[in-house]
């Protein structure tokens, strides 16, 4: 291969008579300019290569990357949201795309699916990219950017696509199924980043049960700081607490936490509807499971 301007380039040698210097130019049309200042002998099978400054050669085209929610986007706490990618071919790219997130903080994980989405001149490439919040996250907005590169091919990578995403004050605890039959297991304690603002905008918590069983959550014993007495029992098969006492409260539809602190939480399960005193059993003499599990804000 001979690249523009390459004077010293031996393949040359085999081709021009008397070793001529060889010069280039690249005009606006994309076509190429080669100029000697000596005899050229008969030219055969010469290849001329597009050379940028930066020394990368480009020569399989140029991958497009962008995305309907570059903008826009939000997650929980302990959660994932799904941001669709679309990859489109110029100037002839076609092959599979590799896709590298740039810039993300280390509590955020960003995975693709596919991660090597096909894209060819006649068809543009899809993939879905998952954001998730992991443990030591905080609320708030996050930056980060996504580069599409050709894989092992050099292709033009162009510049990379900011993406930026809302992680809302907001984290689900849900009961799994079949929990009553595992007494003593408790729920791992989950871990939030604490914002600035935690005093006027706390981390709301909301608690699910996805079990076919009741559960209830029982007030927390000093010196421990827990969640109040809850005053109804959570139902079953993906049913929402409703109704609680006053404290880390939200207008009764979310439980919540103020303050850079640890909050420890206890369920029991049971067969009755009605209220269950701390550490007894249901009012109705029915059997209790309890578990426990706690949020710490970082």
């Amino acid at each position: 291969m001979l690249a523009c301007g390459d004077a010293s380039n031996t393949d040359a040698q085999n081709y021009f008579a008397d070793s001529p210097i060889l010069t280039g130019s690249s005009p606006s049309d994309g076509g190429f300019t080669i100029l000697s200042d000596g005899a050229i002998a008969p030219i055969k099978d010469v290849y001329v290569a597009p050379v940028y400054d930066s020394g990368t050669t480009l020569h399989d085209g140029t991958l497009v990357l962008a995305s309907t929610m570059t903008t826009g986007a939000s997650l929980d706490l302990y959660s994932s949201v799904t941001i669709p990618l679309t990859l489109t071919s110029m100037d002839g790219f076609s092959g599979p795309a590799s896709l590298l997130a740039l810039g993300a903080p280390g509590d955020i994980g960003i995975s693709f699916q596919p991660d090597d989405p096909m894209v060819t001149p006649d068809a543009a490439g899809t993939s879905n990219m998952l954001v998730t919040s992991k443990a030591g996250q905080a609320p708030g907005q996050i930056t980060f950017s996504i580069l599409a590169t050709g894989g092992s091919t050099s292709v033009d990578a162009g510049t990379p696509v900011k993406f930026t995403v809302t992680v809302n004050p907001r984290i689900t605890i849900d009961i799994p199924t079949a929990f009553e039959n595992n007494l003593g297991q408790n729920l791992p304690t989950s871990y939030i980043g604490t914002p600035a603002n935690v005093a006027t905008d706390p981390i709301k918590v909301v608690f699910v049960n996805e079990d076919s069983a009741n559960y209830v959550l029982i007030g927390a014993s000093s010196p421990q700081v827990g969640f109040p007495q809850g005053q109804t029992a959570i139902a079953p098969n993906g049913g929402i607490e409703a109704a609680f006492s006053n404290g880390y409260t939200d207008a009764g539809t979310a439980r919540v936490i103020d303050q850079k602190t640890t909050v420890n939480f206890f369920c029991g399960g049971y067969g009755s509807t009605a209220a269950i005193a701390q550490g007894g059993g249901g009012v109705d003499g029915g059997s209790i499971n309890v578990f426990k599990g706690a949020i710490q804000l970082q």
